[in-house]
């Protein structure tokens, strides 16, 4: 493996992280800005107050399980 490949795999590796981490502070930031974020909990849509309070808005259908690296295409 060359250094150019290995930085990129080890970069790729770094996404999830990343991602989490900015999920969080998104989530974080809205909620300090007296804004309501959506959140998926037990099966359903909740929307999470910014006083922590918590509001179930409906039951979300089961998700669709995926094989990694299978293609799905999607309708309109």
């Amino acid at each position: 493996m060359t250094a150019v490949v290995k930085k990129v795999a080890l970069t790729e590796m770094d996404i999830p992280e990343l991602a989490q981490d900015a999920f969080r502070a998104a989530r974080s930031r809205a909620l300090h800005s007296g804004s309501s974020v959506l959140i998926a909990v037990n099966g359903h849509l909740v929307r999470e107050n910014p006083d922590g309070s918590h509001v179930v808005l409906k039951a979300l259908r089961p998700g669709r399980k995926v094989v990694a690296g299978s293609r799905i295409i999607l309708g309109d």
